[in-house]
């Protein structure tokens, strides 16, 4: 059973900003990873936030187990998409 996808207001935002192949493949490796996020996601040290790897680009995550869903929280490239100031 694939977990059910929810974005946020920013997420959605960041990923239109992004160029349109690696959108598409952002988007590709989430529907992938959402028949078994947990095996797929990792997660990040010292927060209940979970990390997907795309290439270059990174999507961070909720993970709600209890109702199998997954908020995409950030998406951007690896350099900046950890930034906590933003």
């Amino acid at each position: 059973m694939a977990w059910k996808i929810t974005w946020t207001d920013e997420a959605l935002s960041e990923l239109a900003n992004l160029d349109t192949p690696a959108a598409r493949r952002v988007v590709a490796k989430l529907e992938g990873a959402a028949a078994d996020p947990i095996r797929s996601f990792s997660r990040l040290k010292g927060s209940y936030l979970w990390r997907l790897r795309i290439g270059d680009y990174r999507m961070v995550a909720k993970l709600h187990q209890e109702s199998a869903t997954i908020e995409i929280r950030k998406v951007g490239h690896r350099s900046t998409v950890y930034d906590r100031r933003s």
